[in-house]
């Protein structure tokens, strides 16, 4: 089954925000260069940039919710695969 353009999409965001958690490189850069690798454009693209933006705009929101939720470890040690 092939998959679906949002669903790459979402890949390329999670993959995107996993490699910012390591280097201190450009999210525009980092998520352009993994756009290619995984030949998504159009409206793909658009939608993977709105989720790592949108994350990274709202990351202390989201690092509060999930400090809810996640009562056994602080945020910061969480895995980064769990925490993205």
């Amino acid at each position: 089954m092939p998959i679906g353009v949002r669903h790459l999409a979402r890949i390329v965001a999670l993959q995107t925000l996993f490699e910012l958690e390591f280097a201190a490189n450009s999210p525009d850069s980092v998520l352009e260069r993994t756009l290619k690798v995984k030949a998504l454009s159009g409206d793909g693209a658009s939608f993977a940039g709105e989720l790592v933006h949108g994350v990274l705009d709202n990351k202390e929101q989201l690092n509060g919710i999930i400090k809810r939720f996640a009562t056994l470890f602080p945020v910061d040690q969480l895995a980064p695969m769990d925490r993205n």
